[in-house]
């Protein structure tokens, strides 16, 4: 006993401690304690306990008490709710409702999914949080009377439980312990139940949900015990052990409820923990609180300000920042402004109400018109919320390119100025080159200068003003800032939709009778690995020999790949086989991304010269950014730095053409006629909005063969306007005419599905098949390059390479940054990181970083450049896309429901919820996948709705 008195008693995790009022067992009696009943002496006659009545089942009864879960926390959910909710687990068989409505029972088909969900033991649901508690499983003998009394005590607890935990007559009493504990640190605390009525209290059992493998609870119950009593103004301890697991590395919060189960009171009682790395809680820590005022500010004060112009006419033709496709151009932009009814329907509502609901060929110009201005109209409102009240202007003299990593000196002809951006890294405010920013000091009414930004970095943008602006700086230090984005792209887009030809966009089988299906002409194959792969092969011949003769239709090729099964190396060779078959062929390759245009260039440099092929780039593209191998392919004006396109006779003569999309539209701008172009290639066009698409496409005639090639499972177009999307401005155009009926007909051969992946681990590639590709895909990879770490000491399973590791962290914000970070998450992928690094021998170029936010990404690369490990890529999804790592590494950052809804469904961040990003993400790795987040959001909102697969997950 410890000193201070009868009745106090404190346990250790080796001696169980017998409480006051209760006899030492005798040597040959088994420790039972049994209630007497109400009518004895020692019974509390005031507070008697009432077994209540079991739910009613609403879904059929199957077994007893198969894997059931019992769930409180419900009241206002639907039994629909709850299945769909908890469905992420498994099949659910059958939910068990009682009458009060706030607790049941839910009964899953598998057991693992009801130990999975025990294991969570606190899960969204809708708008609660519904909390799991005790997993039965039929089956075993012995058990099912025990088990009928565990459900009946949680029923009896949940009913009494607001009431039971203000009971004056039972109290209890947690012994304090530090609130943030090292990664390894244990710790021992006791929890002391106090009986404080003058009559004695039968404790039956003790229950901890959800109990992680590192929590230790000694309930000080004999295991033969039917339970114990707490004698009048008794106690009764508890010892609770924290013992770290050295196997695995564990941050962030535990939350662990303890339920205390009587015969006439039940109580439940949370104990919280939380395991910090204090190093780099002290290094990554919020820099000041997050202003909430600094963003989602308007300043449109409804003041209408005359306009100092940055580019009068006469400096307007020494910078290529002036609208010089408008005047130089042979065929000029017409204006395509917004129409003021769709401008004032966003504005108020963000939709457009008068819209037709339908997309049919008669109506697919104006339709696609509206869309497009629909989506301009909320970029127009969006980019409202970024103003930047009182900013602070700096004049540049010199900055450093980022691409080149050279010192860019600034003339005095063209001074330019630097503005802080917050939240530009994420694209909240999304400012490219040629956007335009206009700044009026405080207080003014009478003018506002017009900028054009030049240079756009991490957080801030450089801006050319007019020559006098510096003047306006002299006299005031804070300016008013609002953003306006160059209207030169959607313009470009409604040109394309008025030029392109109906019948590439809607395409139609061949009119008539269709002639015997004859086998395509011997092709030889300069791929070796091309030329092994039966679906690649085909997909080269039918490229090749496509006709658009009227036996052959006018449908564009589509070629659906799936990450890794070789779509690039598959267009490489019909561009090649084209050029070599075809002599007069002008094949334009066009892609959505600067990166993935320059990987043609690259993969095409060994069969065609300088003289032969062309790399059309953005104007103000850095010539940093472009590779050597990329220039030579390519114009550059050292004077006025930029790519400038050569004449329209020269460019007619290169025989390969490669641009992003959107670039393409100068084509046909300084005069390229429609028939020029033979073949048009569109790479990843399953990424690409339709009006994007449809800018290369408007140079095609009737007889031009159309290929596009991509993964309608993978990241799709950006659209902000939710209305549009929803009508279809979301979906690419690949995605759009597959499901015509001309694709229905296999003698065309016009859809072809690449299968064979050759860059993913097969448990990886198994996975991702069977939540999205119906199971279609065939490892091909070499095994002993995905196999290298499998052996990890880390994974449960050295079969499945795939960890998800839960933590439970905090959605940090700072200063004026709306960007999310979590310290915990960050902690814990640097570690693994860490240990994946010294275990399995790899380099830092091994390993890939992805995750949503910003500042997310800030903070993992400052942990990481602490523990030496400073060259691991660290990135978004988009940075990622196309490339791969042995090991990928996934923070979602989120932990909280409440912003998961508020934040990333409105500006579209975060993985949860966006199951193309997922997929994208997770494909990534060749080796091994680990997935870092809150275990409780990540399973409620990843999109994964396979049971099967789930369960596989958790299983392994």
């Amino acid at each position: 006993r410890r000193k201070g008195g009868a009745g106090s008693s404190k346990p250790t995790a080796k001696q169980p401690v017998r409480t006051t009022g209760q006899p030492p067992p005798l040597p040959n009696q088994a420790h039972r304690a049994k209630p007497k009943s109400n009518n004895g002496n020692n019974s509390n006659s005031n507070n008697t306990h009432v077994t209540p009545q079991l739910p009613v089942s609403t879904g059929p009864a199957v077994g007893k008490l198969s894997h059931r879960v019992f769930v409180s926390g419900i009241r206002g959910l639907t039994e629909s709710q709850l299945r769909a909710g908890l469905g992420v687990y498994g099949d659910v068989l059958s939910v068990e409702v009682a009458k009060q409505g706030t607790y049941g029972f839910v009964t899953f088909a598998l057991a693992q999914a009801a130990t999975a969900l025990v294991a969570q033991g606190r899960v969204p649901v809708g708008n609660r949080t519904v909390n799991a508690a005790v997993c039965t499983v039929n089956g075993h003998d012995g058990f099912t009377a025990r088990l009928l009394r565990d459900e009946k005590a949680l029923c009896s607890m949940e009913e009494g439980r607001s009431k039971a935990n203000n009971n004056k007559h039972i109290r209890i009493i947690e012994e304090k312990h530090p609130n943030q504990l090292d990664p390894g640190q244990a710790i021992e605390w006791i929890i002391t139940i106090k009986n404080c009525s003058a009559q004695r209290q039968f404790l039956k059992d003790v229950v901890c949900v959800p109990k992680p493998r590192e929590l230790q609870v000694y309930k000080n119950i004999h295991r033969d015990a039917d339970g114990v009593w707490i004698g009048p103004d008794g106690k009764h301890c508890i010892a609770v052990k924290w013992v770290p697991d050295s196997k695995h590395i564990r941050y962030g919060r535990m939350e662990q409820r303890l339920f205390i189960i009587g015969q006439s009171f039940s109580l439940s009682h949370n104990m919280n923990l939380e395991i910090v790395n204090k190093e780099d809680m002290a290094l990554l820590q919020p820099d000041s609180e997050f202003d909430p005022r600094s963003v989602n500010k308007s300043l449109d004060d409804g003041i209408i300000r005359d306009i100092i112009h940055a580019f009068p006419p006469s400096r307007a033709s020494s910078t290529h920042l002036h609208t010089a496709v408008e005047t130089d151009w042979v065929h000029p932009l017409e204006p395509y402004d917004v129409p003021t009814k769709i401008q004032g329907g966003i504005d108020e509502r963000d939709r457009y109400s008068d819209f037709a609901p339908w997309l049919l060929k008669e109506n697919y110009i104006s339709r696609l018109h509206n869309l497009l201005w629909m989506e301009e109209a909320q970029q127009i409102k969006n980019i409202r919320k970024y103003d930047i009240e009182s900013a602070t202007l700096e004049p540049v003299s010199e900055y450093l390119d980022a691409q080149s990593g050279n010192t860019v000196y600034v003339s005095d002809e063209e001074p330019q100025v630097r503005l802080l951006v917050p939240g530009l890294a994420e694209g909240r405010p999304s400012v490219l080159n040629r956007d335009i920013v206009y700044a009026w000091i405080p207080g003014t009414t009478d003018v506002e200068f017009e900028g054009f930004v030049v240079g756009v970095e991490q957080n801030h943008v450089r801006v050319m003003f007019c020559r006098n602006f510096h003047s306006s700086l002299a006299s005031s230090s804070r300016f008013h800032i609002r953003f306006r984005f160059s209207r030169i792209q959607m313009r470009i887009y409604h040109r394309a939709v008025d030029m392109v030809d109906p019948s590439i966009v809607w395409p139609e089988a061949p009119r008539g009778v269709l002639p015997k299906q004859e086998p395509l002409p011997p092709l030889t194959i300069m791929n070796d690995m091309v030329a092994q792969n039966k679906e690649q092969a085909m997909a080269v011949s039918r490229i090749v020999f496509k006709t658009q003769d009227p036996t052959d239709g006018t449908a564009p090729v589509l070629i659906f790949g799936a990450f890794g099964t070789g779509k690039t190396l598959t267009l490489v060779e019909a561009i090649k086989q084209l050029i070599k078959t075809h002599a007069k062929a002008r094949v334009l390759v066009c892609t959505p991304a600067n990166s993935a245009a320059d990987v043609f260039i690259e993969k095409l440099s060994d069969t065609f010269k300088p003289s032969e092929m062309f790399r059309v780039n953005a104007f103000h593209r850095g010539k940093g950014s472009a590779s050597f191998q990329v220039l030579q392919y390519s114009e550059y004006d050292e004077k006025k730095k930029i790519f400038p396109l050569p004449p329209l006779d020269q460019l007619m003569q290169y025989q390969v053409i490669i641009s992003t999309v959107d670039n393409a539209g100068s084509l046909y701008g300084i005069g390229m006629p429609k028939g020029h172009i033979t073949h048009i290639i569109l790479d990843e066009a399953a990424q690409m909005m339709e009006a994007s698409a449809l800018v290369p496409l408007s140079l095609a005639d009737s007889k031009c063969v159309i290929v596009m090639a991509g993964d309608d499972k993978q990241m799709g177009p950006s659209i902000q306007s939710n209305s549009a999307k929803h009508h279809g401005l979301g979906k690419s155009i690949m995605e759009r005419i597959a499901r015509l009926n001309v694709y229905n007909n296999t003698a065309l051969n016009l859809r072809i599905n690449l299968k064979r992946n050759y860059r993913n681990h097969p448990a990886i590639l198994q996975f991702c098949s069977q939540i999205w590709y119906d199971n279609s895909l065939i490892a091909m990879a070499q095994k002993e390059m995905v196999n290298k770490l499998c052996q990890w000491s880390r994974l449960p399973n050295p079969n499945f390479p795939f960890l998800f590791v839960g933590v439970e962290g905090r959605d940090l914000r700072e200063s004026t940054s709306p960007s999310f970070f979590n310290i915990d998450e960050v902690s814990t992928v640097a570690d693994y990181i860490q240990d994946l690094m010294r275990a399995m021998k790899l380099q830092s170029e091994d390993i890939g970083v992805i995750t949503p936010y910003f500042k997310q990404n800030l903070k993992m690369r400052m942990a990481l450049r602490k523990r030496g490990l400073g060259q691991v890529r660290v990135g978004s999804v988009m940075d990622m896309q196309g490339k791969e790592r042995k090991a990928i590494f996934i923070s979602t950052v989120r932990a909280s429901g409440f912003w998961r809804e508020q934040h990333d469904s409105i500006y579209d961040t975060g993985f949860l919820g966006n199951e193309r990003r997922l997929n994208t993400s997770l494909t990534r790795a060749q080796c091994l996948v680990v997935i870092v987040g809150s275990s409780a959001y990540s399973c409620s909102y990843a999109g994964i709705h396979s049971s099967s697969a789930v369960t596989r997950i958790g299983s392994a």
